[in-house]
C-alpha cells in the first residue's frame, strides 16, 4: 500500500499540472483526502509498535509542522495546507519502504518522476522549437544523479530492467547541461579522493571528464535560457530576496509563497532557488537551522555508506543553486528526502 501511496501522491501532483484549474483543485483535493488518512494510519502503526521508530528529535517534521503553522500569515493559508499535507505524506511513505530496505523503488520512482516531468517541460513549451540539451536542461539532473549513484550501488547481478534504468539516468545526467550538477560530480570526486576510496574512481573521473567537458561547450556555444544574469540568473533574485528577508526575519512570509519576488512587470520569480534563503523566506530563521540540522545527521549517519554520502554531498551542493527542495512539492525536494531518509535507516540497520 505504501508503494501505491507514494507513487499515486507523485503521479497525482504532475497529472494536476497538465488539467486546468478546477480539475486540478479536484486532483490535488482527493490526493490530500488520501493523504490525511494514510498518515492518520501511518501514525496509528507507530503508536501500535507495528512501525519502528526512535524518540530522537526529526528535524524535518518538525520544520514541515512550522511550514503548515505559518498558514496563519501565509499569502495563501490553503495552498500551505495542501503543499504541508502532501510532503508530510511523501515522507512517510519514502520512510516506510526505506525501513524495508527497498532500494530498487527510490530508482523506479525517480526514474518514473524523470518522465512526468519531461512531458510536462514538453507539453508547456512545445511552440518553443528547443534541442534536446534545452529540453532536459530542467528535467530530472539531481534525480538522474541519485538514480545513477544507487544503481552502481546494487549487487552485480542487475536485472535487463535494472541496466535499462542506469542508461537512462546516465544519459540523463550528462545531456542535463547543468552546472551545478557537474560542480557537485567534481565535489564529490574530490571529497572521493580525499578519502582514498577507489572502487568507483574510475566511474566519477569519467563522470566528471565528460560532464565538465559538455558544460564548457555549452558554455561557448549560444544557448539562451532567458536567464537574468550571473549564476544562471540567479544573483539579481538572491539579493532581493535577502533584502525582503530583513523585513520579517522571524516568521518568514509563510509556506510556500514567500519567495514570489516581483522583478518586474513581465518576470517573477516564484522559487529561490537556494534552499538557505528559502526556508528563511517560508519560516523565518528556523527553518535554515532545522534543515542543516537534518543534512547533519543524515551525513554523520552514512558515515560507512560511501555512495549515500556522495549522494548528500550532491544534494547540499545542488539545493544552493537548485529549485530549493524547502519548498514547495517538486522532484529535487522528492530526491533529496529520498536519500537522507534512506541514510538515517541504513544506519539503524546497521547499527541494530
Amino acid at each position: 500500500m505504501f508503494k501505491f501511496i507514494l507513487f499515486l501522491t507523485v503521479f497525482g501532483y504532475y497529472l494536476g499540472q497538465f488539467t486546468n484549474t478546477p480539475i486540478r483543485i479536484i486532483i490535488h483535493s482527493s490526493i490530500i483526502l488520501i493523504s490525511i488518512f494514510f498518515n492518520l494510519y501511518y501514525i496509528f502503526k507507530i503508536k501500535k509498535g507495528k512501525i519502528r521508530t526512535n524518540n530522537k528529535i526529526n528535524y524535518f517534521l518538525v520544520y514541515i509542522l512550522l511550514c503548515f503553522t505559518s498558514s496563519l500569515w501565509s499569502e495563501n493559508y490553503l495552498e500551505t495546507i495542501y503543499q504541508s499535507i502532501y510532503i508530510c505524506t511523501l515522507y512517510y511513505n519514502i520512510k516506510f519502504f526505506h525501513e524495508n530496505n527497498d532500494i530498487k523503488t527510490v530508482t523506479y520512482i525517480l526514474s518514473f518522476s524523470i518522465i512526468l516531468e519531461l512531458l510536462m517541460v514538453l507539453s508547456r513549451k512545445s511552440g518553443l522549437n528547443l534541442n534536446i540539451i534545452q529540453t532536459i536542461h530542467g528535467v530530472g539532473s539531481l534525480q538522474a544523479m541519485i538514480s545513477v549513484f544507487i544503481l552502481y550501488s546494487l549487487p552485480s547481478k542487475k536485472s535487463l530492467f535494472d541496466k535499462f534504468l542506469y542508461l537512462f539516468n546516465f544519459i540523463i545526467l550528462i545531456l542535463s547541461s547543468s552546472g551545478k550538477v557537474y560542480l557537485a560530480l567534481l565535489i564529490i570526486t574530490l571529497y572521493h579522493l580525499y578519502i582514498q576510496k577507489n572502487y568507483i574512481i574510475n566511474f566519477f573521473i569519467l563522470t566528471t571528464i565528460t560532464s565538465l567537458s559538455l558544460y564548457v561547450i555549452k558554455f561557448l556555444s549560444s544557448f539562451d535560457f532567458g536567464k537574468l544574469e550571473h549564476l544562471g540568473g540567479r544573483l539579481l533574485p538572491w539579493k532581493m530576496m535577502i533584502e525582503k528577508i530583513k523585513t520579517s526575519p522571524f516568521l518568514g512570509y509563510g509556506f510556500p509563497f514567500g519567495d514570489e519576488i516581483y522583478i518586474d512587470s513581465n518576470f517573477t520569480i516564484q522559487n529561490a532557488h537556494n534552499f538557505i534563503i528559502g526556508s528563511t523566506l517560508y519560516i523565518g530563521f528556523l527553518g535554515p537551522i532545522l534543515l542543516i540540522l537534518y543534512f547533519k545527521e543524515a551525513y554523520n549517519k552514512s558515515k560507512n555508506i560511501l555512495y549515500v554520502r556522495y549522494l548528500i554531498i550532491g544534494i547540499i551542493i545542488t539545493a544552493n543553486f537548485n529549485i530549493s527542495i524547502s519548498g514547495k512539492l517538486n522532484i529535487p525536494l522528492i530526491s533529496a528526502l529520498l536519500v537522507l531518509t534512506y541514510s538515517q535507516n541504513l544506519y539503524s540497520k546497521n547499527h541494530a
